[in-house]
């Protein structure tokens, strides 16, 4: 620890050596990925939901087994079932919407806010929206069951319940686990055939490949490795020696993060 050192004024003496071509190179190409995984959102999904109803009969559709169909098969005819791309074509065009809608809060906030609100929201459009946008889908929802990320999660709430003697919430985390788990499983099932089907089908060596790297882009999107680094690293900077970031911990760091975008949109002007 002889080698660490304190910087007192957050850090922020050092943004402009953050300018160099290899991040813009990142940069573009997170733009990229945003522009190629909306388009793979929106297209198959729109078209799909034109062109199809939500219950088809079974022969249609083929032997594929899933849990929603498994669970309404007491319910529907035995010859009919929940179409697959038209349940996936609805959860990702609602995850859309509401991602859509953080995206306008922000930049409402930007354009309106006050010099405090106006930097928040543009930390949360760098930090949280655009990379969201770059890979979501609905196997997104599996990044809250992986180990690196339910265990802590998991000891978190084992902490506030039992300081607070609330276990309605930590019931509330379970419930909400398992449904992340069941959704993103599905999803994963319904969009690899679905992919594997839109890949055979391609005109050309370009639709496959655009295809396929659409489906591996949201594929890897589904552990977020930025944002979970990003985590760890605040965990140990901002939470002290209990390692557990409270409200006002949590606060601090979104300040951070707000003044560091502040400080780099400052530096940009002189490039």
């Amino acid at each position: 620890f002889s080698a660490v050192e304190f910087a007192h004024d957050g850090g922020f003496d050092e943004v402009p050596s953050l300018f160099t071509l290899d991040r813009f190179l990142v940069a573009a190409f997170q733009l990229g990925c945003l522009v190629l995984n909306i388009f793979f959102i929106v297209q198959p999904n729109v078209a799909h939901l034109l062109s199809h109803s939500v219950i088809r009969d079974r022969a249609e559709l083929g032997s594929r087994w899933l849990l929603l169909n498994t669970f309404l098969s007491d319910v529907l005819h035995e010859d009919a079932q929940v179409d697959p791309g038209t349940i996936l074509a609805v959860m990702e065009l609602c995850m859309l919407g509401i991602n859509l809608l953080r995206l306008a809060r922000a930049l409402w906030e930007i354009a309106t806010g006050r010099d405090a609100d106006r930097w928040h929201g543009m930390s949360v459009l760098l930090w949280h929206i655009i990379p969201t946008l770059s890979s979501f889908s609905a196997m997104r929802t599996l990044h809250n069951v992986t180990p690196k990320v339910f265990m802590p999660a998991l000891q978190r709430e084992l902490k506030i319940a039992a300081k607070k003697k609330n276990t309605a919430r930590l019931v509330h985390f379970v419930l909400k686990t398992i449904g992340y788990a069941l959704v993103g499983f599905e999803s994963f099932m319904i969009k690899f055939s679905l992919t594997a089907e839109r890949q055979q089908k391609a005109e050309s060596f370009l639709q496959a490949f655009l295809v396929a790297a659409a489906f591996l882009n949201q594929l890897l999107g589904v552990v977020d490795v930025s944002k979970f680094a990003q985590k760890r690293l605040f965990t140990f900077i901002f939470a002290g020696e209990d390692s557990f970031l409270s409200r006002y911990e949590e606060h601090v760091a979104k300040t951070w993060l707000a003044m560091l975008a502040m400080h780099i949109w400052r530096n940009s002007q002189s490039y």
